[in-house]
């Protein structure tokens, strides 16, 4: 296919895309919003879903009329939006921290550079018509093409940023077809060499947003407080609002509401702009993430956004929110999921968060990019300090031949990079600028400083001083040159010894240093982390240790689809026999089978039966199977579920159980099943179990019988009678569901 090789192209990282903006989905006005998720919209549209798919070699092998999808009509494979196509069998998974996976020569990509080619179809209500249209692509690795009934749209980079699209004058009311093509690698490429797996494809929501012909196009919202008092509470504070439209300023109305639901001011301004002074406020931190609710209507519609009254400083050399030191108690965390690669959901990430709170967690860097927009809103509901960083990391350059200072320095310092480098910070800042989680922007990772750095960070002060700025590669600088620190706020350090540590505190003579973070340290990626004891009792003896955040939060390992061993199935049948292993594991295995899959996309909830009894309820899709775990132990003997064990045991703590309590874990998951071979298979199990109840039942009523044998082998019979009581009823109920 001839296309602008956009894809290589310095001078053009994005074609006919939307000015960045603040992450919003509008809702009618006069609408539920309180209560109502961006789904239940009607200027919201989502595009998730199997799209048609086929993968090329390069460019040039895509057919010159794919725009139109003629070649991509009902006997196309299919692949599911958002995903990362490695994750469907397509190309291969590939993990490097370092070094590129290409040779390096910027920005030049191989010639042999993969393209994955997708269409899908979408409709356009009549009522949706007169709506401007924009289309919106949350995350696409490494850049995308994009057409709209066959007419080019435009083009966009950075993988874990937002592109947006006005294709108000593409589309039409009715059918309309969107194709996409993705390229593996971009020049952009160089700057996203981030320690993961390398995954390619639309890996999150792409969706539309219908918008009138003017609206509110962007608002940044900044909260004020001064004086606070050693609780962290403060007598006034203020939350101001700018609003841009995207033609003619007109009216905003607004009301705040208060983290109890109440009112706590309203009002209207003729220009969008406006300051609402609050007495004594209920203010945001980490331990009490308490938020206000912003409403602001205009041109028919209403954009929510929750407030969070906070402020971040350093006094003193010390790091502090709302008056008060805090400690950094972090983690670096990447999109990760074994079975979805980088295309996590939402349960995926609460997930995540709720259980970096039980371990009293407080703080998430995204390593080593803007994570997927749900993560800050969520970091703002459950209570996290967020390092927010650009989705930018050059840490290849240190590995070509022999290299110099200069080398390491390469593209903090060529002017030909610098407009990259703005526009991966810009990109960050924008989308997130309302998150009250976020105390620092990070300008990225491992990718050297120079003057490329120094025009990022003094936008970002220019444009946001309300927060602090994070960068930790300032140990490498082009040699004669006078870098500015002065742009950072605090002084970020990688795996420092101890010894580093208790020099750069000891050696101020009087001068009151930076606030010390470590950004990464404690390497638990395998063997580890063994010093954490020795790191906090440095954190606490020193006031201006801000802390660390671990690296990381989990193993990146990705689901390989082998199946799980007889040992799993031997698990679950603690007190049973050989025999009775071989004869259930057929049926056994597949749910145990499922039940790994589901582990990281579940929704686990607990109830509290009488006596202990524990039921751990694992919601995915579809049918329902049962597997009965008898002991905790044996449920974290059971590989690959560390997850559901985790919660089994911390919730059976938490309600005082025994470690003999038993746990009934009903799994719901998606697996299509042949319903005749099953319907036989129940059939055959049943009569096999009818015959041993019958059998059982004419032994316990001979006499004989029961006066030989031992009273362990009649109890034994008896309670075998029981769970075939229990077993006849669940298959008779499974034939009954099966029709």
């Amino acid at each position: 296919m001839k296309i602008e090789h956009y894809f290589q192209d310095l001078d053009i990282l994005h074609v006919n895309t939307e000015n960045d903006r603040a992450y919003s989905i509008p809702f009618p006005e006069h609408s539920e919003i309180l209560q109502e998720r961006r789904e239940e919209s009607n200027r919201f549209q989502l595009l998730n879903g199997q799209w048609r798919f086929r993968l090329y070699e390069n460019v040039e092998a895509v057919p010159q009329n794919f725009p139109l999808g003629e070649t991509f009509e009902e006997d196309c494979p299919t692949l599911p939006v958002p995903s990362a196509w490695q994750m469907h069998g397509y190309d291969r998974n590939q993990y490097t921290n370092m070094r590129y996976p290409f040779p390096f020569n910027p920005p030049f990509v191989p010639a042999q550079n993969p393209c994955g080619a997708y269409v899908t179809d979408f409709e356009i209500s009549q009522d949706r018509a007169p709506f401007r249209k924009y289309l919106n692509f949350e995350g696409v690795d490494s850049c995308c093409y994009v057409w709209v009934n066959g007419r080019f749209v435009g083009y966009h980079q950075v993988s874990h940023c937002t592109g947006e699209y006005d294709i108000t004058d593409y589309a039409v009311p009715g059918r309309n077809r969107l194709a996409v093509l993705v390229v593996k690698w971009c020049d952009g490429s160089y700057f996203e060499d981030q320690d993961k797996f390398r995954m390619s494809g639309i890996f999150r929501d792409v969706y539309l947003i219908y918008r009138p012909e003017n609206f509110i196009r962007d608002y940044f919202v900044l909260t004020k407080a001064e004086d606070f008092s050693e609780n962290g509470s403060t007598a006034r504070a203020s939350v101001e609002v700018s609003v841009q439209f995207r033609k003619t300023t007109e009216p905003v109305v607004y009301c705040l509401f208060a983290p109890d639901g109440m009112l706590a001011a309203q009002g209207e301004s003729a220009n969008g702009n406006f300051s609402v002074q609050l007495e004594t406020p209920q203010c945001w931190n980490a331990e009490q993430p308490l938020l206000y609710t912003l409403l602001l209507t205009a041109c028919g519609e209403t954009i929510q956004e929750k407030v969070g009254i906070r402020a971040i400083r350093v006094e003193n050399g010390v790091l502090q929110v709302n008056g008060r030191p805090i400690k950094i108690k972090g983690v670096n965390r990447h999109d990760s999921s074994p079975f979805h690669g980088c295309a996590v959901t939402e349960e995926d990430i609460r997930t995540d968060l709720a259980l970096m709170k039980r371990h009293n967690i407080n703080a998430i860097r995204t390593s080593h990019y803007p994570n997927s927009p749900i993560l800050p809103r969520l970091c703002d509901e459950y209570g996290f300090y967020l390092i927010a960083e650009a989705d930018l990391e050059a840490h290849g350059q240190e590995m070509i031949y022999h290299p110099t200072e200069e080398d390491l320095c390469f593209f903090a310092n060529d002017p030909a990079y610098r407009e990259s480098i703005l526009d991966r910070v810009k990109k960050l800042v924008q989308r997130d600028k309302n998150r009250p989680c976020i105390l620092f922007w990070s300008l990225g990772n491992e990718s050297g400083y120079g003057p490329n750095f120094e025009v990022a960070a003094r936008w970002v002060r220019d444009f946001d001083a309300s927060r602090l700025i994070h960068y930790e590669h300032i140990a490498h600088v082009m040699p004669g040159s006078d870098p500015d620190f002065s742009l950072l706020d605090v002084t970020s350090r990688m795996y420092p010894p101890t010894e580093f540590i208790r020099e750069y505190f000891q050696d101020a003579q009087g001068d009151t240093p930076k606030p010390l973070l470590l950004c990464e340290y404690c390497h638990a990626m395998g063997n580890g982390p063994g010093d954490l004891e020795d790191y906090f009792s440095l954190v606490y003896r020193y006031d201006g240790f801000a802390g660390g955040l671990i690296w990381e939060w989990c193993d990146h390992a990705v689901y390989d689809g082998k199946p799980p061993k007889k040992s799993i199935a031997l698990a679950a049948y603690p007190q049973g026999d050989p025999a009775q292993v071989d004869a259930a594991a057929e049926t056994e295995m597949a749910i145990l089978q499922d039940l790994i899959v589901a582990v990281r996309n579940i929704r686990a909830e607990l109830k509290i039966e009488p006596k202990q009894k524990l039921t751990i309820e694992i919601h995915a899709d579809d049918e329902i199977r049962s597997l009965i775990v008898h002991d905790r132990a044996a449920l974290e003997r059971m590989a690959n579920v560390e997850s559901v064990a985790f919660v089994a045991q911390s919730l059976a703590n938490a309600a005082g159980a025994r470690s003999t309590a038993r746990f009934d874990v009903r799994v719901i998951y998606e697996r299509k099943i042949d319903v005749a071979a099953e319907r036989e298979r129940l059939i055959k199990e049943l009569a096999k179990m009818s015959g041993e109840m019958d059998r059982a039942t004419a032994q316990l009523a001979n006499d004989g019988f029961l006066a030989k044998a031992p009273e362990k082998v009649v109890n034994g019979l008896k309670q075998r009678r029981g769970e075939l009581e229990v077993l006849i009823a669940k298959a008779n109920s499974a034939l009954a569901e099966l029709g």
